[in-house]
């Protein structure tokens, strides 16, 4: 009896596994985007220390670069067309995202080059965007900088004059 229990229990158990693991459709289609461009760089805050007001200094392995634009960037080898250091703080590259509805979104600028060597010199900022998915376009509306050391965040540098708090 306890044979046949622990049989019958492992037959469903392997069936309700299988069912979890069968491919799933989910219909979906693509009416529109809009874009950021990847040269979308903002000025540092007036306060901000004078290291801050170029970025990209350190991407040079073992090296520090303080002319602007003079190291080419490459993905997979391939150049991109945008050259480092940066006249500023990149926008691209958002480590998080939070819908704020009617096409306006909350994005948490990334923390920099890609790993903690290479950027002493990333500022850490968030951003409202609008998005205008039938024009192709996102507008900056609002840019907010923190300062970790103070642990405190400030509004600065926007588009526009914002139309609310966040």
């Amino acid at each position: 009896m306890r044979l046949a229990l622990a049989a019958a229990l492992l037959l469903s158990s392997t069936m309700l596994a299988g069912a979890q693991d069968a491919p799933k459709e989910f219909p979906a289609k693509l009416v529109g985007h809009a874009l950021l461009p990847a040269n979308t760089i903002i000025p540092a805050p007036a306060d901000a220390p004078a290291d801050l007001k170029v970025s990209g200094k350190f991407v040079q392995p073992g090296k520090r670069v303080g002319a602007v634009g003079t190291v080419m960037g490459t993905s997979g080898g391939r150049p991109t067309g945008l050259s480092t250091p940066f006249a500023g703080q990149p926008v691209q590259g958002f480590s998080g995202i939070r819908s704020l509805g009617n096409g306006e979104f909350l994005v948490l600028t990334d923390n920099g080059f890609g790993s903690k060597v290479n950027s002493p010199d990333a500022m850490l900022f968030f951003h409202r965007l609008k998005a205008d998915f039938n024009g192709g376009k996102i507008e900056r509306l609002a840019t907010t900088f923190c300062m970790i050391p103070a642990r405190r965040c400030r509004s600065a540098s926007s588009t526009r004059a914002p139309r609310s708090a966040i």
